[in-house]
């Protein structure tokens, strides 16, 4: 069954829009401005996650306590059994409670000489370490930027050939149609 030429032409068409609209779905995928962006999201939403997780009680704490002094000492009263029933099965939150206690009692103890000698050992240390992830960072965003550059050459190339196959379907198409007239 023959097509004619405005068939033709609308099929041509539709493939061109189609082509244009992968290519542009494409390039929004692997654009590493977008890449950063969803990963962001992903990150934010997964430490949203876990503060509420860990902290979702709290604010049931604070309209206790702003309910006057029997809140306050109700809430101090059931605080270690609330603790253990938000925290069982949790041992995220069992940690965060363990490091967060100790940093507490840390602070309140005073700095030994022992410490405070450590403390200048490590500092040399960590400023060469800090350096060293920020330019691991930079390589890092570096391979990111040039692998989606390659990608997006090999698609523009790829997007390239099949125009180009639809035109020469189109110049083939059109040709039988002036051979059948």
């Amino acid at each position: 069954m023959a097509q004619t030429a405005a068939e033709l032409r609308r099929d041509m068409e539709r493939r061109r829009d189609a082509i244009g609209d992968t290519i542009d779905q494409i390039e929004n995928r692997i654009s590493p401005g977008h890449v950063m962006a969803r990963g962001k999201f992903r990150m934010q939403s997964q430490v949203t996650r876990w503060k509420e997780n860990v902290m979702g009680e709290l604010e049931e704490y604070g309209e206790t306590i702003s309910g006057g002094a029997e809140g306050v000492s109700e809430s101090i009263r059931q605080a270690p059994r609330a603790i253990e029933r938000r925290t069982r099965g949790n041992p995220l939150a069992v940690g965060l409670i363990a490091v967060g206690a100790g940093a507490l009692i840390a602070s309140l103890l005073p700095e030994t000489q022992q410490e405070r000698r450590m403390a200048r050992k490590v500092e040399s240390h960590v400023g060469a370490a800090a350096s060293e992830v920020e330019q691991a960072g930079r390589e890092m965003a570096e391979d990111v930027k040039q692998s989606a550059s390659e990608s997006m050459e090999r698609v523009k190339d790829s997007a390239r050939e099949e125009s180009q196959k639809a035109k020469e379907e189109a110049r083939h198409a059109g040709e039988r149609i002036r051979e059948g007239s």
